[in-house]
C-alpha cells in the first residue's frame, strides 16, 4: 500500500497546508464581496467598505510574499505545491458554496490575521533567523 506523505515529500506542514486553505477561501469570500460592492451593493458605513476593498490587494500582497518567503526558506517547488493546492482548494470550494454576506464577513474578519500567522511561518527573507 502506497502511503502519501504530504510533509516528508514536500517539506510542507500539515498546518500550514491547512491554514493556507483558510487563507484562500477567506480570500476568494472576500473577493466576492468586493465585486458585490464594484456591482452597486453598498452598505450605509462607508468606513467598512474600504476597509473591506483594502483587505482584497493587502491580502493578495501578503500571500505572495508569504509565498516566496516560504520558497526561499524551504524550496520553490514546495512554495508552489502550496499554491496549487490551495488554488485547487479554492476553487472547488468555489463550486460548492454560494454568497452568503455572514460569510463574507467573517472571510473578511479572519484575512489578516490567517496570513500573518503564515508569514510568521518563515523566516520573512532572514529577518526571524
Amino acid at each position: 500500500m502506497y502511503n502519501l506523505d504530504m510533509e516528508a515529500l514536500f517539506n510542507i506542514s500539515t498546518s500550514i497546508i491547512v491554514i493556507s486553505i483558510l487563507f484562500r477561501i477567506a480570500a476568494f469570500e472576500n473577493q466576492r464581496w468586493v465585486r458585490q460592492r464594484m456591482s452597486g451593493i453598498r452598505g450605509t458605513d462607508e468606513f467598512i467598505g474600504s476597509l473591506v476593498d483594502l483587505m482584497m490587494p493587502l491580502g493578495s500582497a501578503l500571500w505572495y510574499l508569504f509565498l516566496i518567503a516560504f520558497g526561499l526558506d524551504y524550496s520553490f517547488l514546495s512554495a508552489l505545491w502550496l499554491w496549487m493546492i490551495s488554488a485547487v482548494s479554492s476553487v472547488i470550494y468555489s463550486l460548492v458554496m454560494k454568497d452568503s454576506l455572514i460569510v463574507w464577513m467573517i472571510s473578511s474578519l479572519i484575512l489578516l490575521p490567517l496570513i500573518i500567522y503564515l508569514i510568521f511561518q518563515t523566516t520573512i527573507f532572514g529577518l526571524l533567523g
